[in-house]
């Protein structure tokens, strides 16, 4: 029987760790999965294992209270109305997503007899960024007995707590309109547009956002660099470009190109479906191709203004 406000989260790193803490500030009851022995030590003891501004105060708050952390997926979904997965899916060498944590889970999950026999099962969401195809996958390996809802996140590291509770939207894709409902249900009180689709959509809405981020980055940068050429001011050139409301100023700021744990992969893993499906991505391989070549500009200018050899240098970074 299902236990009203109780929500179980597979995974406790970034995505699963700051869901967790934000759903108990929402007023959940949040199990939270995570089979890594040592962070599983460390949040036991109270210890948050990565830096978020604002996560260790809510972890404090609600750690053995209305969060409790287990290795056990059967006890975290015992009651639960939904449960999260948020486990890593790394890039391959292909760009494709490993999925190997996901389906170790999926099969965890079929092996739950009781699980399987239940009338009332878990909500079983995917906040994972996974390709397309992946939850259509899940809701098959399970028989088809599971509800599958795709739920992706759009967290920023440094403003993740922010971002949880004034998104721009809450997407929540499944063919089950009852159970896509009664996950954008759990974001009550969450300020946002929502937006129900199908699986796919709501799995290539993720890969499409961070896509266009990275076109914008790369834009942002070769316009920069032609401004240098050209003896322009590249900052008045790129607040000028942004104060047109059909661009907008975000991510317009010249830099070293893109990087981190997010628009990287998911472009790569972007590149590799659309190939699969015999698709031609020639804007985004071109970002991909213009980043790297800014890294290669910055280099080159680091080089010149150190006199041509960078052997032995020191090279101090201001603002991290």
């Amino acid at each position: 029987m299902r236990t009203e406000g109780h929500i179980a989260i597979a995974g406790a790193g970034y995505v699963g760790l700051t869901s967790a803490a934000c759903f108990c500030e929402m007023g959940h009851r949040v199990s939270l999965v995570e089979v890594n022995p040592e962070r599983l030590a460390q949040l036991q003891a109270g210890d948050c294992p990565i830096y978020e501004p604002g996560l260790p105060e809510l972890l404090r708050r609600y750690l053995g209270a209305s969060l409790t952390v287990t290795s056990e997926l059967r006890a975290a979904v015992t009651g639960a109305r939904a449960l999260f997965v948020c486990v890593g899916t790394p890039p391959q060498v292909s760009g494709a997503p490993d999925l190997r944590a996901l389906r170790r889970l999926l099969r965890d999950l079929r092996d739950l007899r009781d699980l399987r026999a239940s009338p009332d099962p878990p909500i079983l969401v995917l906040k994972s960024t996974v390709p397309p195809g992946t939850n259509r996958m899940a809701y098959e390996f399970l028989g088809g007995r599971v509800p599958v809802v795709a739920n992706p996140e759009f967290l920023r590291e440094g403003s993740a707590i922010d971002d949880f509770f004034h998104p721009d939207r809450v997407v929540v894709g499944s063919p089950d309109a009852e159970a896509a409902l009664l996950v954008a249900g759990l974001y009550s009180g969450v300020d946002a547009p929502l937006l129900v689709t199908g699986w796919e959509e709501a799995e290539l809405i993720k890969y499409a956002t961070n896509a266009f981020l990275a076109v914008k980055i790369s834009f942002a940068n070769e316009m920069a660099a032609l401004c240098d050429a050209l003896g322009s001011d590249a900052s008045d050139v790129l607040k000028g470009l942004g104060l047109d409301r059909r661009v907008g100023p975000q991510f317009l700021r010249p830099g070293p190109g893109y990087g981190g744990s997010c628009l990287p992969k998911d472009i790569r893993a972007l590149a590799w479906k659309a190939r699969r499906a015999g698709v031609h991505l020639d804007l985004l391989l071109a970002a991909e191709r213009g980043n790297r070549r800014q890294r290669e500009r910055l280099l080159g200018r680091l080089t010149a203004g150190l006199g041509g050899d960078l052997s032995g240098k020191t090279v101090a970074v201001w603002g991290l």
